[in-house]
């Protein structure tokens, strides 16, 4: 059964009277949209050669992981290309652990080569002393290597250190550790779920529930530009403590007001260029509030005192 890309409305009445040929394109009675025949009878016909969910089942998508990722980095850019035409999968779902299981593995790698080559000293371990106290014991091989390949690989998922401290203390750094990537995915999650009750404007242009995971999905685009600031700043180990605590505050309020314009920004050129919404003015204003309060209420909620600590 013909159906119109966008909305969905059955094209078999238009179809039927064709005798002894058929045009290339047709308009939609239901939202008026123009569209060609053939995405109507193949709507899988068009794929898009970087967007993650168009890979081959059987494909991790690494390398359109990463495409998918570049091109949500400029919202414009990626709703000019993407369309409501374009079948939208499941599969979308995964990209953020593709992309950031793949930045962490190319990470760890780096940081293994440059500490393998360094030549340092083995680490030591502090052990407690039997007459109270604490002693400096030194690495065999094997440890030291599982010590650096935790910090290469770990970092910043969870902090080195935390075998150290009481667990109160290990959660309490992995909240402020993952404050502002909590706070991107609150973000998404509930403007996203803002939308889905928005069924009158959704079905005017013909948006559906899969349509505004994929918007939900590429929102955290952020969460990778996230990771690579954090792995650029644990490399800045050549200033002093007190010059990198005061730049690591104004770096991390510039962090967060970047993250909530970049947020009002993508649901602005989504509404706007990629689902041409009507009302699309009044619709991103409540949506890019929405998007900008959950944020800072997740920021606020997990990060009791400032995340800034955890960069220096």
């Amino acid at each position: 059964m013909p159906a119109c890309p966008r909305c969905g409305y059955d094209q078999s009445g238009p179809a039927g009277t064709w005798r002894n040929e058929c045009p290339l394109e047709g308009t939609c009675p239901e939202c008026g949209v123009r569209f060609e025949w053939g995405d109507a009878f193949y709507p899988r016909r068009k794929q898009l050669p970087w967007l993650f969910e168009h890979k081959a089942a059987w494909s991790p998508g690494v390398v359109r992981a990463w495409r998918s990722w570049l091109m949500a980095a400029v919202p414009p850019r990626f709703w000019k290309r993407v369309t409501l035409a374009h079948a939208n999968r499941w599969t979308v779902v995964l990209w953020p652990a593709v992309l950031l299981g793949t930045l962490g593995l190319a990470s760890g790698i780096v940081r293994m080569t440059y500490t393998l080559a360094r030549g340092t000293p083995p680490p030591v371990w502090m052990t407690p002393a039997p007459g109270g106290g604490w002693t400096a014991q030194t690495m065999g091989p094997l440890q030291a290597f599982w010590y650096e390949a935790q910090k290469a690989w770990g970092m910043p998922w969870y902090p080195v250190t935390v075998s150290r401290w009481s667990p109160e203390r290990a959660l309490t750094a992995m909240l402020e550790m993952w404050a502002a990537p909590l706070a991107v995915l609150a973000a998404s999650l509930v403007t996203g779920a803002t939308l889905l009750t928005l069924t009158s404007s959704r079905r005017a242009c013909g948006v559906k529930p899969g349509h505004i995971v994929r918007a939900m999905t590429y929102r955290l685009a952020p969460l990778g530009f996230l990771y690579l600031l954090w792995c650029a700043w644990r490399l800045v180990v050549f200033l002093p403590v007190s010059v990198r605590r005061s730049t690591s505050d104004t770096l991390w309020v510039l962090v967060l007001v970047g993250l909530a314009a970049w947020g009002v920004w993508w649901w602005r050129t989504t509404l706007v260029r990629g689902w041409l919404m009507p009302r699309a003015g009044m619709l991103w204003l409540l949506l890019g509030t929405v998007d900008v309060l959950a944020s800072l209420a997740a920021y606020l909620l997990l990060s009791p005192y400032t995340a800034a600590r955890m960069m220096v």
